[in-house]
């Protein structure tokens, strides 16, 4: 993209063959998001803040030192779930997941990374590339093999 282009809201899907209601459970469960997202001292309920280690050694020993932090903000079952998305002292970005009933007995997730605005590309272009390929090729996969096992 030339200089100065804006970034544009990340946008990933994938259609989960399962009925709604258990991609919503798995989506938020208290035993589930940790597991498909990285996460760590996840509670689903709005207002608490859970973190995204990517060091798996820092995860193993509850450490959140470099840890991406997440501040719930909306969880409407079983179609809506957004949480914040930040580093400490830089701006706040927003995670938005959608669920929306696909054919017979699918679900379709729509996730959407919006907030991009108070960052310039040439800084972040290569995290937000990364960022964008692993919510399509790595995160949303991991949710539909969860959601779809048993």
């Amino acid at each position: 993209m030339p200089m100065g282009e804006p970034l544009l809201p990340i946008v990933a899907e994938i259609t989960v063959d399962r009925p709604i209601e258990r991609v919503w459970d798995v989506l938020v469960g208290a035993a589930t998001l940790p597991k498909w997202l990285g996460a760590m001292d996840y509670h689903p309920k709005v207002g608490t803040t859970f973190f995204i280690q990517e060091d798996p050694e820092r995860r193993a020993a509850g450490d959140t030192g470099g840890a991406t932090h997440c501040d719930i903000k909306l969880m409407q079952p079983p179609h809506r779930f957004n949480f914040t998305w930040y580093v400490p002292g830089t701006p706040e970005t927003l995670v938005q997941f959608g669920l929306d009933t696909e054919a017979a007995s699918g679900t379709m997730v729509r996730l959407m990374h919006d907030g991009w605005d108070d960052f310039e590309r040439e800084a972040i272009g290569d995290f937000y590339d990364q960022l964008a390929r692993g919510w399509q090729n790595t995160v949303l996969p991991a949710l539909k093999r969860m959601a779809e096992q048993s």
